[in-house]
């Protein structure tokens, strides 16, 4: 998030809008409304569409995927408003004992 924040800036503001948890929530939305069925029967449906399509993609591309690849890509959206907020606020990364300054 933050290279992303310095090197691709509108990106960087597009991100909540493009990333798992947006498409969940708006996916939800959608599918109740288009379905008629319950929100919460929309979000599973919706994840099961977002992840679903993960689930394949990952043996496509020869990614080892173990048990517990579904629940990282579930604290990943989850928590990318956090990550999004971490990197706003951060000046300096420490990457390979180096400490890069993240500011333009």
């Amino acid at each position: 998030m933050n290279c992303t924040k310095i090197h691709d800036p509108i990106v960087f503001i597009l991100e909540p809008f493009i990333g798992g948890l947006f498409f969940n929530l708006l996916g939800a939305y959608a599918l109740a409304n288009v379905l008629g069925v319950s929100y919460w029967s929309g979000l599973i449906l919706a994840m099961m569409l977002r992840y679903g399509g993960e689930w394949i993609l990952y043996p496509l591309c020869g990614w080892t995927m173990t048990f517990t690849t579904p629940l990282a890509w579930l604290a990943r959206d989850v928590l990318q408003p956090l990550f999004m907020l971490t990197a706003l606020f951060t000046r300096e990364v420490d990457w390979r004992g180096e400490t890069l300054d993240m500011r333009r």
